[in-house]
C-alpha cells in the first residue's frame, strides 16, 4: 500500500481535521488522540502500518470502555472482541435504522 500513501497524504492535507472531544484510539499507536492534525497524520501512517487491534481494545478497556458498535456488514470485530474480553458488549449495526435505534 506504500504506492497509495502519497496520494492519501495529499488528499488528507487538503482536508480540515478538527480536534475531537472524545478521543480516537489510533490503530498505529494504540493510544488515544484528540488533536485533528495528529489524527490526519496517523491516518496516512495507518495505510502502511500493522493494525494493533488487541492493543487498541485493551487500551479502550483500561479507559473504562464497556460498550462498542461495529458499523457495517458482518460481526468480525465483535468476534475478535469476545476473544479479548466478554466484558465489553459490542452491538453490530448494519443499517441506518439499527443505528438510529441505538440512540433511542
Amino acid at each position: 500500500m506504500q504506492f497509495a500513501q502519497a496520494g492519501l497524504a495529499e488528499a488528507i492535507a487538503k482536508t480540515k481535521f478538527n480536534d475531537v472531544e472524545k478521543p480516537v484510539i489510533a490503530n498505529v499507536i494504540a493510544e488515544p488522540v484528540t488533536k485533528g492534525n495528529e489524527i490526519a497524520d496517523l491516518l496516512v501512517r495507518q495505510l502502511v502500518s500493522p493494525v494493533r487491534w488487541n492493543d487498541c481494545m485493551n487500551k479502550a478497556m483500561s479507559l473504562g470502555v464497556t460498550q462498542g458498535v461495529e458499523v457495517g456488514s458482518g460481526k468480525v470485530l465483535m468476534g475478535l472482541m469476545r476473544k479479548i474480553s466478554r466484558d465489553v458488549k459490542v452491538t453490530p449495526v448494519e443499517t441506518i435504522e439499527a443505528f438510529q435505534a441505538l440512540k433511542g
